[in-house]
């Protein structure tokens, strides 16, 4: 760690601040894709509802579309999303 780090930490202690279970503040981070732009999940179902396999009583579907296809056609509907963050 850095020399800074360590002196911030001290500080911290010093000052009385509680200990939290995770590394980021609450609120931090990036914020989900689907609160920065509304409508993303129905676009994406939309796509992959036509090409899907599954029980359609079964949560887990799956398509034969690729991760990049979908991507590119939602990039089409101007949604900003990465075909790796589509796969998951």
């Amino acid at each position: 760690m850095s020399r800074s780090t360590v002196q911030k930490a001290v500080g911290e202690i010093d000052a009385g601040l509680e200990v939290t279970v995770g590394i980021r503040p609450p609120g931090a981070g990036r914020p989900k894709l689907t609160r920065m732009q509304p409508g993303l999940l129905v676009a994406l179902d939309a796509l992959v509802e036509a090409a899907s396999r599954g029980g359609p009583n079964c949560p887990l579907r799956w398509s034969t579309t690729f991760a990049r296809t979908l991507a590119k056609e939602l990039a089409n509907q101007r949604y900003q999303i990465a075909r790796v963050t589509v796969a998951e």
